[in-house]
Formats: C-alpha cells, sequence, structure tokens
C-alpha cells in the first residue's frame, strides 16, 4: 500500500492492489481520518487502517 497526502485539497490518494483510491479528509476527534463511498482510512499515532466500506440493506 502507497499513499500520498495533500493537505492544500485536504485529500490521501491510496495506491492498493495496483487500484489508485482518492478519499476525502474528515474531521476526526484525533489521528487522521479520509473516506469516499467506498473506502475509509483511519490512524492514529503509528496505527493505520484502510477499509472498506460495506452497504447495509
Amino acid at each position: 500500500m502507497d499513499m500520498t497526502f495533500n493537505n492544500t485539497k485536504n485529500t490521501a490518494t491510496v495506491v492498493f492492489n495496483n487500484k489508485t483510491i482518492e478519499l476525502q479528509g474528515q474531521k476526526p476527534a484525533s489521528g487522521i481520518w479520509y473516506r469516499h463511498d467506498h473506502y475509509e482510512l483511519r490512524g492514529k499515532g503509528k496505527e493505520i487502517g484502510l477499509q472498506k466500506m460495506v452497504k447495509q440493506f
């Protein structure tokens, strides 16, 4: 996984399994939080996680 952060645009670009994912910055209580309709990137300290969002029916 490769990540690039753009603080001016408040975005994070993640390359995972040869797929490029552009995420929009959110307002976390602490740490980092970026998301879009299908993925969410959260992190705090040395921990970071990319999660695929599942729609609830």
